[in-house]
């Protein structure tokens, strides 16, 4: 009789660890839901921002770009530069491609003096003749975006007014372009 009541203290024992493992595995369960959650939430909350930045930029643009335009943010009178500060740039980009603009971002290059007719660009001096920083995007097929952008004069003469080409290009690769404005810039002292 002995063993038979040893054997019942035991599954007793091992009834009771059995069920306060399950309750830790269902308090750890919920933790983890728990967690998933709020980073997916997070998530959530992060790519509605940025999707209201790139709104908000678009709005501050007097046109919104099209198919028809993909490129918005330059007046007809072009853009005039500082010859030794920067300045600021609002452009919109809409992607008129049927695929993403993958890591999209801005360029000046190929700038023609409308006096001498010299050209500067990245292929002939080895630097952009305007640096200028922007973000990059990734922008979907039929999308519009909008990018604030900081220029400055590298290597422009001053008084002059130029003929430059403002391209939309994959940030990691300038090869790889995406759209193209030619403009008038003016470099002022």
């Amino acid at each position: 009789m002995r063993i038979h009541n040893f054997s019942k203290r035991w599954a007793k024992k091992a009834a009771l660890n059995l069920s306060v493992e399950a309750i830790i595995i269902f308090v750890l369960a919920f933790a983890m839901l728990g967690v998933g959650i709020f980073v997916t939430d997070q998530l959530r909350n992060i790519g509605a921002e940025g999707i209201e930045t790139s709104q908000e930029i678009l709005a501050s643009i007097e046109e919104s770009p099209s198919s028809d335009k993909p490129i918005v943010g330059i007046k007809k009178a072009g853009l005039s530069l500082p010859a030794k500060e920067q300045t600021e740039l609002i452009i919109g980009f809409y992607n008129a491609d049927k695929a993403t603009a993958e890591e999209a971002t801005l360029i000046i290059d190929e700038c023609k003096s409308s006096s001498s007719g010299d050209i500067s660009s990245y292929a002939v001096d080895g630097a952009y003749p305007v640096k200028v920083v922007a973000s990059a995007e990734d922008v979907s097929p039929s999308t519009e975006v909008g990018f604030y952008a900081s220029l400055k004069n590298n290597n422009l003469v001053s008084g002059e007014t130029y003929i430059c080409k403002l391209k939309v290009v994959m940030e990691s690769d300038a090869t790889v372009e995406y759209e193209t404005l030619t403009f008038f810039l003016n470099v002022i002292s």
